[in-house]
């Protein structure tokens, strides 16, 4: 077949039996669809959220760095905000209001899936200022949750300044809530939420921005 038969053949299809030529307007219409398709699949995996794993670690004091163990750390990106939350010229309200805030904004959803063959796991939840921050820790109440069903129990209620501080990679963490998980595990499921606000008793908050992004530092454990 020579490539001009080749060129004619693709512009034809069988229907009923017969030889029929394509025309431009389907060829435009199947092009359209085989696009559309694409772009459908790369939007669903832009909205619905981002998932990665976390491994530091190192072989001091008892800990390995995670080889055959894997934890995700998922977050909803409803907002569009990274793996963060923040307030911008919020005024100072009592923990009674801020501990019950549900509006678009002001809480931050995330989970935590653990898988080990054996081990035990160790994580950190920990928070990172971000550097465009311009309120201090001392103003600033920090509210994590741990969600079981339609309830919700508390971890931890402290101003950021009350919170333990480490450093890892050359950046300062403060440490939100920690836990150890018992090995074997399978998809083991941990779900927070975080909420913050500025402490009624703040001073010097106007005009002002705090936002943190959350991170999750893991180990496995020697037993």
């Amino acid at each position: 077949m020579n490539p001009n038969e080749k060129e004619k053949q693709e512009n034809y299809f069988y229907q009923d039996g017969y030889l029929e030529e394509v025309s431009e307007e389907k060829k435009s219409h199947t092009r359209f669809f085989v696009y559309f398709f694409l772009f459908t699949i790369f939007l669903f995996f832009c909205v619905f959220g981002i998932t990665y794993s976390v491994y530091y670690g190192d072989s001091s004091g008892g800990h390995q760095g995670l080889e055959t163990e894997n934890i995700l750390f998922t977050y909803s990106d409803v907002n569009q905000a990274g793996n963060g939350i923040q307030i911008k010229n919020a005024s100072p309200i009592p923990d009674s209001i801020g501990k019950t805030m549900v509006k678009t904004g002001e809480y931050f959803d995330f989970y935590i899936t653990a898988t080990t063959t054996k081990s035990d796991l160790f994580y950190q939840v920990l928070i990172r200022k971000d550097e465009l921050s311009t309120l201090a820790e001392s103003n600033v109440k920090m509210y994590l949750t741990e969600l079981m069903g339609g309830l919700e129990q508390e971890v931890v209620l402290k101003k950021v300044s009350e919170l333990e501080q480490i450093e890892m990679n050359g950046q300062k963490y403060y440490v939100l809530a920690e836990k150890t998980l018992s090995g074997p595990l399978n998809n083991h499921y941990d779900s927070y939420r975080l909420r913050m606000w500025i402490s009624d008793d703040a001073v010097n908050f106007e005009n002002k921005i705090f936002a943190v992004k959350v991170d999750v530092n893991a180990y496995s454990v020697e037993e």
